[in-house]
């Protein structure tokens, strides 16, 4: 059922993922993808919440955004760089939008630096899959698209890319417990197999926030967050796949706190794939 024929693939894109131990608990944080560029290795975070590819101006040098960022000539603000990812045979030019006043980097202890974010324009209209126990990413050609259809056309169901005031995402309709929502697929989130509303934790966990089993500290685009997590036993129902929940967390960030997130940490053994023309996946 796993097989990805990654001849199929318009461009095979390699990641990593990076791992924290917290209380003596290890958790994937981020899926990364590296790169080079000028002769300088980078890395990028795969962000599905982020409809735009972004870069961290902060993060690079003077002497580098001289040599390698060019204003694209319709639109100023907009960046572009020719970037060579691994196991990429030619150099892909990358648009990005600059962001000021970020760098997520320690200048004494991240030697390779974290200077932006690939998010769903990266992707392209046609489609692509994510794989997981393999870190790819493969940008599919509509023929291995239709192909995957012919062969699971009972396997695939639609996703949304509007939800409430947001557009431009993907937005995964669940079931849990006969209860109906919905939930923005961020792999910005890798950590979590969903987060709620605080609203939605205390009917799930029977508990309030400063009785969670985990309590974690971190920040998100500068904004710094406290992050409580619970163990429970729940299913979620994605389409006609069920998957096991076990833990929920919630967010301090009231900026947040009115929607629900699933991150990668639910598909670490799954490969999805996602036909964008006709906004359905399927999760093998």
């Amino acid at each position: 059922m796993k097989t990805i024929r990654v001849y199929l693939a318009i461009t095979t894109l390699a990641f990593n993922a990076i791992t924290a131990c917290v209380a003596a608990e290890c958790q994937e944080l981020a899926v990364i993808i590296p790169f080079s560029s000028s002769n300088k290795k980078m890395m990028l975070q795969f962000d599905t919440g982020a409809p735009r590819n972004i870069i961290y101006e902060d993060a690079l040098s003077d002497d580098f955004k001289s040599k390698a960022l060019r204003s694209v000539s319709q639109d100023r603000e907009v960046k572009s760089m020719d970037v060579q990812f691994e196991g990429v045979s030619s150099n892909t030019t990358v648009s990005f939008f600059p962001k000021k006043n970020f760098n997520p980097n320690d200048k004494e202890t991240d030697e390779i630096p974290l200077v932006g974010t690939l998010g769903l324009e990266f992707l392209g209209d046609t489609g692509f899959a994510i794989d997981y126990p393999r870190q790819r990413i493969y940008i599919l050609s509509a023929a291995a698209l239709d192909q995957f259809e012919s062969r699971y056309s009972k396997h695939f169901h639609p996703y949304w890319t509007k939800y409430g005031k947001l557009e431009n995402k993907i937005v995964f309709p669940f079931e849990i417990e006969n209860k109906k929502g919905a939930a923005v697929f961020d792999t910005g989130s890798s950590m979590f197999e969903i987060s709620v509303p605080r609203a939605v934790w205390k009917d799930m966990s029977h508990v309030p926030l400063e009785q969670a089993d985990k309590k974690l500290t971190g920040q998100s685009w500068g904004e710094s967050l406290v992050i409580y997590g619970k163990s429970v036993r729940f299913d979620i129902k994605l389409g006609p796949q069920i998957f096991p929940l076990s833990e929920i967390y919630a967010s301090s960030s009231k900026n947040q706190d009115w929607l629900n997130v699933i991150g990668n940490k639910l598909f670490f053994n799954s490969v999805i794939v996602f036909d964008v023309r006709k906004k359905i996946y399927l999760v093998l």
